[in-house]
């Protein structure tokens, strides 16, 4: 990942544990500094749950999600952990 890198996924995947079938698989996208984006699908297609997935509210079933280099999964367990005591 470059300095510009803001976020990266890498082969990102979801599926509700209730579910048999992934939401989506496979995702693969860098968003850079300056970048403007839109999350474009069809109802259902999986738009908010990749949101979700960014927020950190959701751990992948596969793949990477990173912001500025750093798992962002990871980032949030570290932030409930810090504020756990306040």
């Amino acid at each position: 990942m470059g300095n510009n890198v803001l976020l990266e996924a890498r082969d990102l995947a979801f599926a509700y544990p209730s579910g048999t079938e992934n939401v989506f698989s496979g995702a693969s996208f860098r968003l850079h500094r300056g970048d403007k984006t839109a999350l474009l699908g069809d109802n259902g297609s999986g738009k908010t749950t990749l949101l979700r997935l960014i927020a950190g509210e959701l751990e992948p079933s596969a793949g990477e999600l990173a912001l500025r280099g750093a798992p962002v999964f990871l980032l949030r367990q570290e932030d409930s952990a810090a504020g756990a005591g306040s």
